[in-house]
């Protein structure tokens, strides 16, 4: 009798082909869609896509999917909370929120209903079981397409149920084989940062959904002159250089966001960068490191990793030196530790200054 597997399925390539591969390994893949909260200008477009492709899977591959309407539940759970850290001044990353609190719990959920133990997903990662009986996160081989950091607050009960089948493939294998089988998603881009509204449309959604924070103010260097006005303090992050438009010899970058008197802080290339943080909300995936300790750290998906020393600042808070400079450190982003290829665990990087 085969394994049953519950498979999330997004209708891009990466979860058709992690249907493919579970079928090749000898599991009987049962699909689930969710479909989730699509600001209105542009849910008829998106979803009307994400039909077709998923029929597509469906009948190329040859497993069921059922599709479960998730908007309220997202909408509540991701949107809201997207919006209301960007009215308080933050950048946030809904992505990783989304599997703690969405995905893989609307997945675990969807499997148990049905009587199946083993879920899977189309993300670049891997799971390794250690003889303690604990298990390990592993970046996916691809460099390119590893998606660990997304996943760092995954949890052991989750990992002792998760295959992910892409985790020892390369992104440009698996496109070749959606080739070869005829797939329709090989004629679609790739899914765009903000699964719930278009990037092109990103401003308006924003001063549409929270207009009593879209406040024009002062822009001003580290000594408070007055440099010019920015359009809204929610339409910038740190480290921006376009958009600014204030003239000068030499660019001006986003220092920081002074939220208390809505204004914009710029400066130079080397005013900018700090290799300081505060990290809080912290989920360490196999156990908490004895601290001080030394790892590496990712401060963006596609950011580089710094060689870093963590410290105990509180009880619930870590203080991370970073061995060099770095330009971006943006509160609301998630600060993600590695050791080697394992990943240790995470947290949100704090607005709190050193």
């Amino acid at each position: 009798m085969k394994k049953i597997v519950a498979l999330a399925v997004s209708g891009g390539i990466d979860s058709a082909i992690a249907a493919y591969i579970l079928q090749k390994m000898g599991y009987e893949v049962v699909g689930v869609h969710f479909q989730f909260w699509t600001w209105e200008n542009d849910i008829s477009s998106l979803e009307k896509s994400r039909r077709i492709l998923i029929d597509d899977i469906s009948e190329k591959i040859g497993f069921r999917i059922e599709t479960i309407k998730q908007e309220k539940y997202f909408k509540k759970t991701i949107v809201n909370k997207f919006l209301s850290e960007l009215s308080n001044g933050q950048t946030p990353n809904p992505c990783v929120r989304c599997n703690q609190f969405v995905k893989f719990k609307l997945l675990k959920d969807f499997a148990e209903k049905e009587n199946i133990f083993i879920i899977a997903t189309g993300h670049y990662a891997r799971v390794e079981f250690m003889h303690g009986g604990n298990y390990k996160l592993i970046k996916g081989i691809d460099p390119e397409k590893d998606q660990s950091y997304v996943l760092c607050n995954l949890n052991q009960e989750l990992l002792s149920r998760i295959i992910f089948p892409l985790g020892e493939t390369y992104k440009k294998d698996n496109i070749d084989l959606g080739k070869n089988l005829g797939l329709k998603i090989i004629g679609f881009s790739e899914s765009q940062d903000l699964c719930f509204v278009n990037s092109n449309h990103y401003k308006q959604f924003i001063s549409e959904s929270i207009p009593n924070s879209i406040k024009p103010g002062d822009i001003v260097d580290n000594s408070e002159k007055i440099l010019g006005q920015h359009k809204g303090l929610a339409y910038y992050t740190i480290g921006q250089r376009k958009g600014i438009r204030v003239s000068a010899k030499e660019p001006y970058y986003v220092i920081s966001k002074d939220f208390i008197r809505n204004r914009l802080i710029v400066g130079h290339m080397d005013e900018l960068g700090r290799d300081q943080m505060v990290v809080n909300y912290l989920n360490w995936i196999n156990k908490q490191p004895e601290m001080p300790f030394t790892c590496d750290v990712k401060i963006r998906y596609r950011s580089s990793y710094i060689r870093c020393s963590i410290e105990r600042a509180s009880k619930n808070t870590i203080r991370v030196t970073l061995s060099q400079k770095l330009r971006d450190i943006t509160p609301g982003q998630y600060a993600v530790f590695y050791s080697g290829d394992e990943v240790l665990g995470g947290g949100k990087i704090s607005g709190k200054k050193q």
